[in-house]
């Protein structure tokens, strides 16, 4: 008779959340990071365009 060992192959489900959230996190970080530089270029751009003018 067979011993009752019993062998999972995959992850549970609290482990895909937490990879998820990881995930989601970095994702949220990167985006914000983005923006700051994109809001940062285009105020560099409107004083260049400032001091040119002046």
């Amino acid at each position: 008779m067979r011993g009752a060992i019993h062998s999972s192959h995959g992850f549970t489900l609290i482990e895909v959340l937490v990879a998820l959230s990881i995930v989601a996190i970095a994702l949220l970080a990167g985006l914000q990071a983005t923006s700051a530089l994109t809001n940062n270029a285009l105020r560099q751009s409107d004083v260049m365009l400032a001091h040119i003018c002046a």
